[in-house]
């Protein structure tokens, strides 16, 4: 079939392949571009031949990677609009924390200047959204990362009874930039912990494999649902009560950004999150 596929990429007069919707028994629609090949290659007693290529994973992938540029995009073009006056209101507040006038009322302006900082918090993740974001990609080890931020990750543990247990192998650089691999980290060590009710542990893996190094962050909560999986790097779509539902469509912005492959293996009692980023050696020769 490939042999067939490439002959009519190369044929003038080949006519071209179209799509179609099928749906399946089990009511699941899929995508199938048809090639009909019956005048290039005829069967003897056959009028007409035709064979389809699947296209619905390769077409989901598309929907969802325009979804996170078009609300990148948008966050983009406001983002400094809505900063400027935030942090005219922060740097206000603060003045007005230390006046005395204001001592009666003292213990509600961090409470401000902490929302603040939470709105901000969530501009800068709309910002990380954009797939065609430009990044700054130079070699880093993920090790040296993960050991860097592990006290962060695992104060914060601490504070829900939660533990964070680290196995690092031996692994080669990659290409990477260093904020995002930075932000995609604690994005899923944090979901990881909020998704586990009381205490549990957060294991996080680094090993090499053949052109690849393989992050895999681990979670002992209650496993994602089959009909949430496929939603889970929606923008905005949260199951948590106060989630904003950005975290994992960042991470999954990220990891698209540095080349890297992305799966997720979800149940009862254990969810494990992959990203297979390519070695830098494989990124520069390839």
């Amino acid at each position: 079939l490939k042999r067939i596929m490439r002959e009519r990429e190369e044929e003038e007069h080949a006519v071209r392949g179209y799509e179609t919707q099928l749906t399946c028994r089990d009511g699941t629609r899929r995508t199938i571009l048809w090639y009909d090949v019956s005048r290039e290659h005829p069967i003897p007693g056959w009028s007409q031949w035709k064979f389809g290529v699947d296209l619905t994973e390769r077409k989901d992938m598309e929907a969802q990677l325009d979804r996170l540029n078009a609300v990148g995009e948008m966050a983009a073009s406001i983002a400094h609009e809505i900063r400027n006056p935030m942090t005219t209101v922060r740097g206000f507040l603060q003045f007005l924390y230390e006046t005395h006038e204001h001592e009666i009322d003292r213990e509600y302006f961090p409470i401000m200047i902490e929302e603040l900082d939470r709105a901000n918090e969530i501009i800068t993740e709309y910002l990380s959204i954009a797939c065609n974001k430009a990044i700054e990609l130079q070699k880093h080890n993920l090790n040296s990362i993960i050991q860097a931020l592990y006290p962060i990750m695992l104060a914060d543990a601490m504070l829900s009874e939660k533990n964070i247990d680290l196995k690092l192998s031996e692994i080669p650089p990659i290409l990477g930039d260093h904020t995002e691999l930075r932000q995609l980290i604690i994005n899923l060590v944090r979901n990881g912990l909020e998704a586990m009710a009381t205490k549990g542990t957060v294991h996080i893996r680094t090993f090499a494999k053949k052109d690849q190094v393989i992050l895999e962050v681990e979670d002992e909560g209650v496993g994602i649902s089959p009909q949430h999986l496929a939603q889970i790097y929606n923008p905005f779509f949260t199951t948590k009560e106060n989630g904003t539902g950005l975290g994992l469509s960042v991470c999954y912005s990220i990891a698209t950004r540095h080349g890297a492959e992305w799966s997720v293996d979800s149940q009862p009692g254990k969810t494990i999150f992959s990203i297979r980023f390519p070695v830098a050696e494989a990124v520069a020769t390839g």
